[in-house]
């Protein structure tokens, strides 16, 4: 006798299987957190303004982590966009200079969404979540 169940479902593993648009589910994850971490930079950096004039130089630190941060989540995000390496170093380099990182990061999160949407992912304020 055969250990197996002929009448048995098949078995399958979709934990991996591709998306709608052809994005599987952990380029679809690294998008998702990319776009949170460059939300929340852009929150850190905008408080560490009014920072700097109530405690000093501490809050220069806390600024330039929230570029550092925006780099991080500039470059995961573009590479779960499949972009090329040229464009993530390009990315992260812009994160540098100041407004052009604004309008990059708005460029980048409006395709980010548009990605996680097409995924089946709900997205907020502060970022994505899966369904």
């Amino acid at each position: 006798m055969a250990d197996s169940n002929p009448y048995a479902a098949p078995k399958a593993n979709v934990a991996d299987a591709p998306q709608s648009d052809g994005m599987s589910r952990d380029l679809l994850q690294r998008v998702a957190s990319g776009q949170r971490l460059m939300i929340m930079s852009i929150v850190v950096s905008f408080l560490s303004i009014p920072l700097q004039k109530a405690i000093g130089p501490f809050a220069t630190l806390i600024g330039l982590a929230a570029t550092v941060v925006a780099i991080v989540g500039a470059v995961r995000l573009a590479g779960g966009l499949g972009r090329s390496t040229v464009a993530r170093v390009l990315y992260g380099i812009a994160m540098i200079i100041p407004l052009v990182n604004l309008i990059c990061m708005l460029i980048l999160s409006s395709q980010a969404t548009k990605a996680l949407r097409a995924g089946g992912w709900t997205v907020g304020f502060f970022g994505a979540r899966e369904n």
